[in-house]
C-alpha cells in the first residue's frame, strides 16, 4: 500500500545576498552532506581561523551529533530557539494562477548571522517537519558518516557493510584458528 502524498510540500524560504531560496525535501540531504564534510575537522581547533563554509560544515556536524545522541528534547528545542531568535523575517505576498494570494515568511540570513545560527534555522525546520527521523550514523569504525536511512539500516552504503562483515569474518577466522595471528 502506498502512502498518501501531502497536498503541500514542507518548504521554508530564506534570503541571502538578495536572492530568495526555497528549501524542501532535499534540505536534510544537503545538511547531512555538510555535516559529513564537517566530521573531517578537528572540533578542538579554534573556529576563528576557519573560513565560513568550513564553519557551516562544522556547525552542521555538531548539531547532527547532538540530535543523534540526545534526540529531540526540550533542552535541544530551547537551544535551537535561542539561536534562531536573532533571525529577522519579512513577508512576501505571492499569487499563483488560479489560487488566492498567500503570505510566505522569508528568513533574512544576510544580516551578519553566524554560521551556527544559520544551521540552527535549517535544523529547526527539519526537526519540525520530522525529516530527521531517518537520521543515522554509520556503524563502520572507519566511516561513521551521517546518512538518511531506514530504521533497521546499520551502514551508510553497501561498501561499508561489506567492509564491516569482512573484518568480522577475519576476526572470527583468527579466533577459531583458521587464519594465523590469533
Amino acid at each position: 500500500m502506498k502512502k498518501a502524498l501531502r497536498n503541500e510540500p514542507d518548504i521554508f524560504l530564506t534570503s541571502e545576498d538578495g536572492r530568495i531560496s526555497a528549501w524542501g525535501s532535499g534540505a536534510e540531504s544537503a545538511l547531512v552532506d555538510y555535516a559529513n564534510q564537517g566530521l573531517k575537522y578537528d572540533f578542538k581547533e579554534t573556529t576563528l581561523a576557519l573560513p565560513e563554509p568550513m564553519l557551516l560544515e562544522r556547525a552542521a556536524a555538531i548539531w547532527l551529533i547532538r540530535l543523534l545522541e540526545e534526540g529531540v528534547t526540550g533542552r535541544l528545542i530551547d537551544e535551537v530557539n535561542r539561536w534562531t531568535s536573532k533571525i529577522r523575517y519579512r513577508r512576501l505576498l505571492v499569487m499563483n494562477e488560479g489560487e488566492p494570494p498567500q503570505w510566505h515568511e522569508i528568513a533574512d540570513l544576510d544580516s551578519g548571522l553566524n554560521p551556527e545560527t544559520r544551521v540552527a534555522y535549517a535544523i529547526s525546520h527539519l526537526i519540525g517537519t520530522g525529516a530527521f527521523q531517518r537520521l543515522r550514523r554509520c556503524k563502520e569504525d572507519a566511516c561513521e558518516n551521517f546518512y538518511l536511512g531506514r530504521t533497521d539500516s546499520t551502514y551508510c552504503s553497501k561498501r561499508c557493510g561489506n567492509r564491516a562483515r569482512g573484518k568480522r569474518k577475519r576476526k572470527n577466522d583468527r579466533e577459531s584458528g583458521i587464519l594465523p595471528g590469533a
